[in-house]
């Protein structure tokens, strides 16, 4: 399967880089960091791997490991393409270093969520919120004009960073993180998606959130291009999101001992307070409707404890709003 995978993003990269008139100069070492990437990415997603990291190496080790893979990616594209800055990597590896380092530095607490959660998930978060800084875009600048956005390299690497923190050194369990999205994964993030149009649409029309504006069906390019951002926005969107939301805090605020429904409401509030910064701070609208949203995410969640049934909603409504909606 990784093999498979692999072949695939390089035949992508190389397609890309000839539409694009991209040098190999550029395109070996952006496809290079962009393949380890995504092999990082996946590991949090094999409970087996995950296992072995635990089993096998000490935290010190495991954080180790994680900064390492975590800078890489940059270093492998930036230097040899000539857009390396130290002081970027400097800020990365400090951003890398204290999520990796925090659970090892300082004693992991016990069941349920806690103030030094709070402080790691704070700073994973901080640079995924729109609107409230440009960290990852000032480091992760493009070589070529070809390649107008790198800084979803940083996005992707936010993902393996906080999961195998989470999961290997803080030791969190039971988050029903997994890449597998299975027959009942799919079913309830369905429904809760419907329920989200029933409820959750009506709300974002009635403040001005959103308003009707169907994205042209031009060729037969359309399908793919829906099919193409529903995979993306799965991938670097949803699991993310989700497992830091629902996986993470809800599910922490559940095993503190708090109601599954307050721990679902307080997690979504976050996660609207967490969308205030998109497109002018303090975006209400946004933050409302996201908060709202949340809930549903938190609603698919909470059925089999599972993040990728959540993260079929969060994409749903995502893609939805892309393709029929405007604001």
């Amino acid at each position: 399967m990784l093999l498979l995978l692999s072949i695939a993003l390089v035949l992508v990269a190389f397609a890309y880089a000839a539409k694009h008139e991209i040098t190999l100069q550029v395109a070996i070492p952006v496809a290079i960091a962009f393949l380890l990437e995504v092999l990082v990415y996946m590991v949090p997603g094999f409970p087996g791997v995950l296992s072995y990291l635990k089993t096998s190496f000490s935290k010190k080790k495991i954080a180790v490991m994680v900064l390492t893979v975590s800078v890489a990616p940059y270093l492998i594209y930036s230097i040899p393409t000539g857009v390396f800055s130290l002081v970027a990597a400097v800020k990365l590896t400090l951003l890398c270093g204290f999520i990796s380092w925090w659970f090892v530095l300082f004693k992991p607490p016990g069941k349920g969520l806690s103030f030094s959660d709070l402080v790691v998930l704070a700073v994973l978060a901080y640079p995924m919120v729109s609107g409230l800084t440009t960290l990852l875009r000032d480091i992760y600048i493009s070589p070529h004009p070809g390649i107008p956005r790198l800084d979803v390299l940083g996005r992707l690497m936010l993902v393996p960073l906080g999961a195998i923190t989470f999961l290997a050194i803080r030791g969190v369990s039971a988050t029903g993180f997994s890449f597998k999205v299975s027959p009942v994964d799919l079913k309830t993030g369905i429904q809760n998606y419907l329920l989200f149009l029933v409820i959750g649409l009506p709300v974002a029309l009635g403040i001005g959130f959103v308003r009707w504006s169907p994205m042209p069906i031009n060729d037969w390019v359309y399908p793919l291009s829906v099919l193409a951002n529903m995979l993306g926005v799965y991938l670097v969107v949803g699991l993310g999101e989700e497992l830091y939301f629902r996986g993470l805090i809800q599910n922490l605020l559940t095993q503190r001992g708090l109601p599954s429904q307050v721990s679902q409401l307080i997690s979504s509030i976050l996660f609207g307070a967490a969308h205030l910064g998109r497109r002018g701070f303090p975006n209400w609208k946004y933050g409302a409707t996201a908060a709202v949203a949340g809930w549903f995410y938190g609603r698919s969640y909470s059925t089999k404890n599972s993040v990728p049934a959540a993260a079929v909603t969060h994409t749903l409504v995502v893609v939805t709003w892309r393709y029929l909606f405007d604001n």
